[in-house]
């Protein structure tokens, strides 16, 4: 950059050098370059790269008679170049007069939650017992905010805003502290499930295939000729302890292997069996999710309407 880009430079201020302030207070953001900083009051937000903290500043722009630009930030001066450098990035943050004051002499930022800030200077350490400990003094700040009930302001709304994402940054600390802790274990499963269940799974196949192409038919055939002589005792006049006993059952070396009875449902009118489990929880539960999937896309299944809410996300 040469010389002369680093000289202080002159402008022509607006007519009234308030009106784009006062205007963004009241969220009507008028044009916004790096070369025409507006007249006011702002705030600056800046966070260490390193530890993860966040810092909130005081910044404020006028101009003198003379059209040179003038900044404040943290109520230290600060030179034409970083003050045209910061200010599209603080312009979307106005602050009244008022606050501004307030600030430089001490005061707290009334939209920033005390304790989610405190907890900003003191990063958490990556144990349990830190992560329980901060959630545990967050828990009480949620707690008290929830009692009182819906927010009556811009600031306790804020407050809560940034509470509750506190609560989902530590949420997706946790998740990526279990998964990196539960790897090694997860991998060593793998390894292993790996060299075990392709035989077991071989084991179970092999069995089943056997008991169903062999084993089954020949104790079917078996049994129906157990039946069989059971009719015919009771047809000649003779007792079941006289008929002539079958085996039914096979396996010599190990445990024997018989017929079992599994009971299974063949439905035969689908309309009626729906009609009577209507109320079924279950049903109920599996409908719903599958009318919110349709809905999700927009689309209203039949005896469905799609409706929509608005939630904090």
């Amino acid at each position: 950059m040469s010389t002369a880009a680093l000289e202080k430079v002159s402008i022509i201020p607006p007519a009234d050098p308030w009106d784009w302030w006062r205007n963004a207070l009241k969220g009507v953001f008028g044009h916004k370059t790096a070369d025409e900083p507006m007249t006011g009051f702002y705030r600056s937000r800046r966070k260490d790269k390193q530890t993860g903290q966040v810092a909130f500043y005081t910044v404020a722009y006028w101009y003198k008679d003379d059209g040179t630009l003038c900044c404040h930030y943290d109520g230290r001066p600060v030179d034409d170049i970083r003050a045209r450098e910061m200010w599209t990035y603080v312009c979307e943050r106005p602050i009244t007069h008022e606050l501004y004051t307030s600030i430089r002499n001490g005061g707290s930022w009334p939209d920033l939650n005390e304790v989610v800030i405190g907890h900003n200077n003191a990063p958490v350490e990556d144990t349990v017992e830190s992560i329980q400990e901060r959630i545990d003094d967050l828990a009480r700040e949620a707690e008290r905010m929830m009692k009182a009930g819906a927010a009556s302001e811009q600031a306790i709304a804020d407050q809560a805003s940034d509470l509750a994402n506190t609560f989902g940054e530590l949420q997706n600390k946790i998740v990526d502290l279990h998964k990196k802790e539960k790897a090694p274990h997860l991998e060593a499963g793998r390894t292993v499930d790996k060299k075990w269940f392709g035989l077991r799974d071989r084991a179970e196949d092999l069995k089943k295939r056997l008991k169903a192409v062999v084993v089954t038919p020949w104790l079917t055939k078996k049994a129906q000729e157990a039946e069989a002589a059971k009719v015919a005792a009771i047809t000649s006049g003779k007792s079941l302890e006289e008929a002539p006993q079958v085996r039914v059952t096979s396996g010599s070396s190990k445990r024997s292997t018989g017929l079992r009875t599994y009971f299974f449902a063949e439905i035969t009118d689908k309309a009626k069996l729906l009609e009577s489990l209507k109320d079924h929880p279950r049903l109920v539960a599996l409908l719903q999710e599958i009318a919110d999937d349709a809905a999700k896309k927009q689309v209203a299944l039949p005896g469905c309407v799609v409706k929509s809410d608005k939630r904090a996300a």
